[in-house]
């Protein structure tokens, strides 16, 4: 019987580590880097250079995650395929977490529960985009989960290996994201929701292994301080983690550029992509009743359902909204989604019937937004799909994205200095990323400029680039307007007859 639940298990496991591979790498390379992505790879180009990462508190997020970005641009190349699997690899683990958390919790059906939750994170429309991103999110999902999973845990088993998980797991959470203090309360509310009225029992245990919180907390100290000062060999990486704080909290003012009203990640981002997650309010209480019923233990419908609902009301309620953060709500959602379905599938026979249709609708939703949401064609089967939007102003999840256009424009100076070698390039966009990652192939011709008045520099430079209203005479300029992302233009002017002469290496400022 062991061996069958094990030989279920790895099965289970790994049908839904091959549908969040296939559902993650597939064209991958179709979307163009967005701005954030370039400027990382901006970062990852300052690690290799110099061995470590600068961590400034004017950059917000911790230098883990530019550590993971620079290995596997190292193993599976120095483009946006391998810039971007720092995304797909945690999100490979955040699906196979996911399946472990359930499966060592649920009460009964834990393989066929454990397999579901897997299947509604790696079909999840939110956990497909945003693992196919090379930016910080899915390497924070992943370690958030592993950070509640073992909170649940020294919960329930008050094992003292749990307490080196948190502290491991909370150490290399600060290591990569300011944002880790709404996740450490959110959890945190969960675990007092799974704890109840234990609370005396729980400060027993804590007293009883004071020892190890305190080499536990040490641990996380200390591996917070190497990581941010590269192997404790650049202490300045201390001063700038302590000033990223209230940065990061003036980014909330309600003025700010990315200041939305509260019901932003409800109306904007969830309704249009997950709406099955809108059954919560109605399954999660039926669910607990269901279990309650049996007389079974609610502790991991609690702790789920304390952790969505803080870290949901959190984050709608500061101003600051972008809506790669909505996984932060998606993640326990899935997963509470997932255990308040198998709960009532395993009930009444008219519970079961309706729990089922709502497991399939549930299912083709998400593969229907997943698809049309990250992809031009159907997975494996190549199939062009209907009205995809795989990025732009259409899809909820892209987010002032980079144009195709930028790319094209790119190549096009490109093969223009290719045919003129010795010509000179000036960037004067305001916004200009990602586009330096495009223009890798003539870095040595390239200057940036951060002001827009380019008339002292017009004799020293064969192409420009510069905002859309920029003019130059049509005579000597050859124009090409491009959409750089969703709402900004810009323009490219190229020399008629271009001067070839010797680059102008004069600074620039």
């Amino acid at each position: 019987m062991a061996t069958s639940k094990w030989t279920w298990s790895f099965a289970g496991c790994l049908f839904v580590l091959v549908v969040a591979a296939v559902t993650r790498l597939h064209e991958l390379e179709l979307r163009p880097l967005h701005s954030d992505e370039g400027v990382n790879h901006f970062f990852v180009e300052e690690v290799r250079r110099e061995g470590f990462y600068r961590y400034s508190h004017e950059n917000y997020h911790g230098p883990l995650y530019f550590y993971l970005a620079t290995a596997t641009t190292h193993f599976f190349g120095d483009d946006s395929f391998g810039l971007r699997m720092s995304g797909v690899v945690p999100g490979l683990a955040v699906v196979v977490l996911a399946f472990f958390f359930i499966w060592s919790t649920a009460h009964s059906s834990a393989v066929s529960t454990a397999t579901l939750a897997g299947c509604l994170v790696a079909l999840s429309p939110s956990m497909v985009f945003y693992a196919r991103y090379a930016i910080h999110e899915t390497l924070f999902l992943v370690l958030s989960l592993w950070f509640a999973y073992a909170t649940f845990r020294w919960i329930t088993d008050r094992a003292p290996k749990w307490l080196f998980h948190l502290a491991v797991g909370g150490a290399l959470l600060v290591a990569t994201k300011e944002t880790v203090v709404i996740t450490f309360f959110a959890i945190a509310v969960g675990g007092i929701l799974a704890i109840g009225r234990d609370v005396r029992s729980v400060c027993t245990s804590l007293w009883a292994q004071r020892s190890v919180v305190i080499e536990s907390l040490l641990a996380a100290g200390v591996l917070i301080v190497a990581i941010y000062t590269a192997g404790f060999t650049w202490w300045e990486g201390m001063g700038e983690l302590v000033a990223a704080l209230p940065q990061w909290v003036g980014r909330s003012n309600p003025s700010g550029e990315h200041s939305k009203p509260v019901a932003y990640y409800l109306s904007e981002v969830i309704l249009p992509t997950e709406p099955y997650l809108l059954l919560l309010p109605l399954l999660v209480p039926l669910a607990m009743l269901a279990e309650r019923d049996r007389g079974r233990d609610l502790r991991v419908g609690l702790f789920l359902c304390g952790w969505c609902l803080a870290s949901f009301a959190v984050y709608s309620c500061v101003s600051y909204k972008t809506p790669w953060l909505i996984g932060n709500s998606t993640l326990p959602a899935l997963l509470l989604l997932a255990w308040s379905l198998a709960s009532l599938l395993s009930y009444t026979l008219p519970s079961r019937v309706v729990t089922l249709a709502i497991v399939g609708v549930t299912v083709f939703l998400a593969i229907d937004r997943a698809l049309k949401l990250n992809y031009r064609t159907v997975p494996i089967l190549g199939s062009p799909l209907a009205a995809a939007a795989p990025f732009g102003e259409t899809n909820p999840f892209s987010y002032v994205h980079t144009t195709q256009e930028l790319v094209a424009a790119a190549d096009q100076i490109v093969a223009f200095v290719k045919d003129h070698p010795k010509s000179n390039v000036l960037v004067a966009l305001s916004s200009y990323w990602p586009l330096p990652f495009y223009l890798r192939p003539i870095r040595d011709r390239l200057q940036y400029l951060s002001a827009t008045n380019i008339e002292p520099y017009l004799d020293n430079f064969q192409v420009f680039v510069v905002d859309a209203d920029v003019e130059l005479p049509e005579q000597q300029w050859q124009q090409l307007p491009f959409v750089v992302m969703d709402g900004r233009h810009g323009k490219v002017f190229f020399r008629r007859s271009p001067v070839v002469g010797p680059r102008d290496d004069r600074p620039i400022s």
